[in-house]
């Protein structure tokens, strides 16, 4: 289904840059302020990505180059197969950064739990200084 497909080579090298980019083991040590900034990002680009690739109804391929006189816009419009994958792919990096948030936030909850602790056990003895303690 997808072997064929004319911008298998930009959706291949698209897909191997956002799996980089948006990999959780590199996200999951991230601020969650920057992870929010990620995952908008992320869409933008992707709007970004499919909007060099023209509609089904222009001028496609060497058509297109000729026309705007650029020997690189020779590109095809995306095929439905593309279109699943790259929807797909943005599903993956929305996981990715879900996970690294959950990640985040779970780190926070601990932490504040511990100083909770802290807290708590640094006070216990002063308790018992009062009566009604």
């Amino acid at each position: 289904m997808y072997e064929d497909t004319p911008n298998k080579e930009e959706i291949d090298w698209i897909a191997e840059r956002v799996r980089k980019i948006y990999d959780y083991e590199r996200l999951k040590d991230c601020d969650i302020d920057f992870l929010y900034n990620q995952e908008f990002g992320m869409r933008a680009d992707a709007q970004i990505f499919e909007a060099i690739f023209p509609a089904e109804e222009s001028p496609q391929g060497p058509a297109r180059a000729f026309l705007l006189d650029e020997e690189n816009a020779d590109r095809e419009a995306l095929t439905e197969a593309e279109k699943l994958r790259l929807h797909m792919l943005k599903k993956e990096a929305e996981i990715e950064i879900r996970r690294a948030f959950g990640h985040r936030k779970e780190l926070r909850r601990e932490h504040r739990n511990k100083l909770a602790n802290s807290v708590s056990d640094a006070l216990s003895p002063l308790g018992s200084l009062f009566p009604w303690g």
